[in-house]
C-alpha cells in the first residue's frame, strides 16, 4: 500500500503495472496524471532479498517520469548491501540509504540490550531521514526495516 503526504494523508493501492487507486476517493492515478513537479518517492524494504528486489520494479515504473526523484531505504546489513551491489542496474536512479536496525529476540540474550540501543538510534535516524527527504509518496514493501 502506498501512503501519501498529500492533504488528509490519502492512502493509495497499487493495482496493475503503474496504476494506483486512491482508497478514499476511488480516483485512478498513473505516472501520466501524477502531474506534480519534482515528486519525491520513498521506497522502503529490507532485511531479506524478498523485500528489496520487488522494489526494483517500482523504480522502473517511476523512472519513466523524469520529474520523480526516488530514495530507497534498506537495512544496513551484509545481505542488503550485497543485493544492492549485485543488482545496481535495477536501482539506477534511486538514491540508496542504509539504515541500522536492531533485532529484538523472543528468547533471552544479552544482545537484546545492545540491540535495543541500536533500535532506538535507528528510530531517530529514520525520523531524521524522513524529514530530510520529505517524500510525497511512501511505498513500504515489508521487512523489519519498516518497523
Amino acid at each position: 500500500m502506498l501512503l501519501s503526504r498529500e492533504k488528509n494523508g490519502a492512502k493509495f493501492m497499487l493495482l496493475e503495472g503503474d496504476v494506483f487507486k486512491s482508497l478514499e476517493t476511488g480516483k485512478i492515478f498513473t505516472p501520466k496524471n501524477m502531474n506534480r513537479k519534482n515528486m519525491k518517492v520513498l521506497l522502503i524494504g529490507g532485511g531479506t532479498g524478498g523485500h528489496i528486489l520487488p522494489l526494483s520494479l517500482l523504480i522502473n515504473i517511476f523512472k519513466k517520469k523524469k520529474d520523480i526523484s526516488m530514495d530507497l531505504v534498506v537495512a544496513d546489513n551484509d545481505l542488503d548491501r550485497e543485493i544492492i551491489n549485485k543488482n545496481k542496474k535495477d536501482f539506477p536512479v534511486a538514491k540508496v540509504h542504509f539504515l541500522k536496525t536492531g533485532k529484538l529476540r523472543a528468547y533471552f540474550s544479552w544482545e537484546n540490550f545492545t540491540d535495543l540501543i541500536v533500535f532506538i538510534r535507528g528510530v531517530f535516524s529514520a525520523k531524521k531521514m524522513l524529514l530530510s527527504i520529505s517524500p510525497d509518496i511512501i511505498f513500504f514493501k515489508g521487512g523489519f526495516i519498516g518497523f
